[in-house]
């Protein structure tokens, strides 16, 4: 998720009463996989390259698969959605990048 995104949730949520001592998830509309997601920023970047490490056996065996976090229960309650998908964020990660002088 954007960070933009992000701050607006937090905001929003630390706002709404109704939020406090409970516990939510705040998420993007895409669910992607570590490689989609690595991928998609090589080529939004430009720059850098993936390579596909096998995952050690002790790591896989707590390998969670396929599991999607929701934030259907936090967007009803405070009236949020994500304004930036996974690729426009990076653009505009990509872009602000490119006007700092390193």
């Amino acid at each position: 998720m954007y960070v933009e995104d992000a701050a607006e949730a937090m905001w929003l949520a630390a706002r709404e009463p109704k939020l406090f001592g409970e516990t939510f998830f705040a998420t993007g509309d895409e669910h992607l996989s570590v490689k989609e997601i690595a991928d998609t920023i090589v080529a939004v970047m430009q720059r850098g390259s993936v390579a596909h490490i096998e995952w050690p056996d002790e790591r896989r065996r707590m390998e969670i698969e396929h599991v999607k976090f929701s934030s259907a229960r936090l967007r009803k309650l405070i009236k949020w959605k994500p304004h930036y998908d996974f690729i426009s964020g990076l653009k505009k990660t990509r872009d602000i990048i490119g006007k700092i002088k390193l």
